[in-house]
């Protein structure tokens, strides 16, 4: 027995077309403007009013129709590009027209959150290179361009390279400043004949890991540091300079006696600058035959102010000092004559920040061209050196000190 089958026409659902209603739903394309951050909006929304064919950007080239819209390259070249535009030309010869790099075509349109900074135009081997590092978030993108602005506002395409490959997380940059230092120290690197290169150690190299850069770019800043607080040296050293029991007591004056003692005695040395200027302590080189084997540090004593006292005495890396040297330190302070002891004095932030702006100011001439970038660095030099010569709190109560 044969079963009834449905026809085809009761099976089929019926459509009935409505004008009206496929007027009312919406595109599922959004409108180019909404591609990028509110702020730029209202410039590529006019820009696309004007240029109908500039709205296909937002997807197939968001830093192109952003940097249109946004004054990046002459007037001139705009309008060029522009009618290069309506014309139909090509992507990448309107890119090449308006000096925009190629491979920023990656990035998308919310990863423009300022005007795009002069970057790179290289070859097919930077683009190769650099394409597969751009970042593909929007947030990601933001910092990835701002970074590589700023390494290109100060180092050549290599740098540019190193730093893509090396981003760093945005607490550590926020809370340590480290991507500036790092820009600074390198360009100290490419300019020995600066104060700021003549600090310089190790130079940076393409194939530096991101850890080591980070130990040489801080070991420059302390030495810079001490040379700008310590200056030509400290002339008031407290207590005399002495022979006792075969061994030499030799006062560390200048910033470079406290880097080579630390570098020959594998110790802190160099973080002392602020103490020194503060006139919190006074560091002497303890040597056997002209050879550092300790390092004492004196300072006001507690109970006494006007007399001093022995802080610290420790041998190479920081190890306890042998009995012998030991010995020899008490004896050399109880054999100094204390008619009274000079006591904490001030430095003045006047003399230490005239220093700083004459050491920095062939750096930030350098990036005055990218005032984005050059204010970032005064931040980072202000952050550093704005406060020098100042001890923490729990330093200041201790040795009742001031800085005028």
């Amino acid at each position: 027995m044969q079963q009834d089958r449905p026809s085809p026409a009761a099976s089929a659902p019926v459509v009935i077309y409505d004008a009206h209603r496929e007027a009312r739903v919406p595109s599922a394309e959004p409108a180019p403007e909404e591609h990028y951050v509110p702020r730029y909006a209202g410039a590529i929304q006019d820009l696309c009013a004007k240029h109908p064919l500039a709205g296909d950007l937002a997807t197939s080239f968001p830093a192109l129709l952003f940097a249109l819209a946004n004054g990046y390259g002459t007037e001139q070249q705009r309008a060029h590009v522009l009618a290069r535009l309506d014309a139909g030309a090509r992507l990448k010869e309107m890119a090449r027209d308006l000096g925009l790099p190629w491979w920023l075509r990656r990035l998308r349109g919310n990863a423009f959150v300022r005007p795009i900074p002069r970057l790179p135009l290289e070859g097919d081997d930077f683009r190769r290179r650099i394409a597969s590092l751009v970042p593909a978030g929007d947030t990601s993108g933001q910092l990835f361009l701002k970074q590589l602005g700023h390494a290109f506002a100060i180092g050549d395409a290599e740098w540019v390279l190193w730093n893509a490959r090396h981003p760093i997380d945005t607490e550590r940059l926020r809370k340590y400043g480290l991507r500036q230092l790092l820009h600074a120290w390198h360009w100290a690197c490419h300019h020995p004949d600066t104060v700021l290169g003549s600090f310089v150690t190790a130079r940076w190299c393409a194939t530096m890991s991101i850890d080591r850069a980070a130990e040489e770019a801080q070991a420059w800043e302390r030495r810079l540091e001490l040379h700008l607080l310590l200056g030509d040296g400290r002339a008031d050293i407290w207590v005399p300079e002495k022979n006792v029991c075969g061994y030499q007591f030799v006062a560390l004056r200048t910033g470079e006696d406290f880097a080579a003692e630390a570098k020959a005695m594998t110790n802190c040395l160099d973080h002392f600058a602020e103490r020194i200027c503060a006139n919190a302590s006074r560091v002497f080189s303890i040597r056997k035959d002209g050879v550092p084997v300790a390092n004492v540090e004196i300072t006001p004593h507690e109970d006494d102010p006007q007399r001093p006292a022995l802080n610290q005495l420790r041998g190479p890396k920081n190890e306890r000092a042998g009995a012998a040297v030991w010995q020899a330190a008490h004896r050399w302070l109880g054999e100094q004559a204390l008619p009274g002891f000079p006591g904490p004095g001030h430095s003045t932030r006047e003399e230490i920040r005239a220093c700083r702006d004459a050491v920095w100011q062939p750096l930030l001439a350098d990036i005055s061209d990218a005032p984005d970038f050059a204010k970032a660095m005064r931040l980072m030099v202000t952050r550093i050196y704005g406060s020098v010569g100042t001890l923490r709190a729990p330093e200041r109560v201790r040795y009742g000190l001031a800085l005028r």
